[in-house]
C-alpha cells in the first residue's frame, strides 16, 4: 500500500473582519497485490503453479472556497457569517488477472504462464458540488443561534434530479457562564441544545441512472 496525503492553504484578510480562505487537497492511494503458489506447494499443485497480480489506484481531489465574515455590535452581541463553495473529485482504477501452469521455481510472472485464468479491470469516478451559507448570531456568549442552508449536486444520480437543497437551525444555552452555575467547581461546560434540519446521502453506485453494457 502506498498513501499520498496533501494539503494546501491559503487565508487572505480583505477588510476588517472579512476573510477570504482557499484550500485544495489531494489524497492518492495506490494498492498491489501479488500471490505466487509454487507447484510443489498444496496451494499450487493441483495448478502447476500460480499467479496472480493486481493494482488499484484511487484518486480523491477536494477543493474549499469561503468567505468568512465576522462583527461585534456592542459588547453582547455578535455575528458571523460563512459561505463555502466545495467541489470533489474522485477517480479510481483496477485491474486483476491470474494464470496458471509455470516451472517450479523460476519463472514467476503472468506472461510466464501457460494458461490464462482472469483478466478483469475498470475505470470509474464519481463528483460532489456544494453550496453552503451560514449564519451564526451570539448574545452575551452566552445564547447562540444558527441557521444554515446548503445545496449539493451528485454525478451519480440522473440529470434532472442532480440538486438538492437542505438546510438546519439550532439554538444553545451555556448554562454555566450563568451566574448561579457559574461558582460550582464540578461544572467545567454545561450547555442546553436543540436544533432541527434536513440531510440526504448518496450512498448508490456510480453511473446508476445511466444504461450500460
Amino acid at each position: 500500500n502506498f498513501r499520498l496525503i496533501s494539503k494546501a492553504a491559503m487565508n487572505y484578510n480583505i477588510l476588517k473582519g472579512l476573510r477570504f480562505s482557499q484550500t485544495a487537497a489531494i489524497d492518492y492511494i495506490v494498492v498491489t497485490d501479488y500471490n505466487y503458489f509454487d507447484a510443489t506447494t498444496n496451494d499450487g499443485i493441483d495448478t502447476n503453479g500460480q499467479v496472480s497480480d493486481g493494482y488499484n489506484d484511487n484518486r480523491t481531489l477536494t477543493t474549499q472556497s469561503s468567505l468568512k465574515y465576522v462583527k461585534a455590535i456592542g459588547e453582547n452581541h455578535e455575528i458571523d457569517a460563512l459561505g463555502v463553495f466545495e467541489y470533489q473529485k474522485v477517480d479510481s482504477k483496477s485491474f486483476y488477472a491470474s494464470g496458471s501452469g509455470l516451472a517450479s521455481g523460476k519463472l514467476k510472472t503472468l506472461s510466464s504462464t501457460a494458461k490464462p485464468e482472469s483478466v478483469t479491470g475498470g475505470n470509474s469516478e464519481y463528483a460532489f458540488v456544494s453550496l453552503l451559507g451560514q449564519l451564526n448570531y451570539s448574545f452575551m456568549s452566552k445564547y447562540l443561534l444558527t441557521a444554515n442552508v446548503r445545496r449539493d449536486g451528485s454525478s451519480r444520480f440522473g440529470a434532472n434530479n442532480r440538486y438538492a437543497t437542505f438546510y438546519s437551525v439550532g439554538g444553545s444555552w451555556i448554562l454555566s457562564e450563568e451566574g448561579f452555575l457559574k461558582n460550582m467547581s464540578l461544572l467545567s461546560n454545561l450547555r442546553l441544545r436543540a436544533s432541527y434540519g434536513t440531510t440526504g446521502n448518496a450512498a448508490i453506485g456510480n453511473f446508476a441512472s445511466l444504461q450500460l453494457y
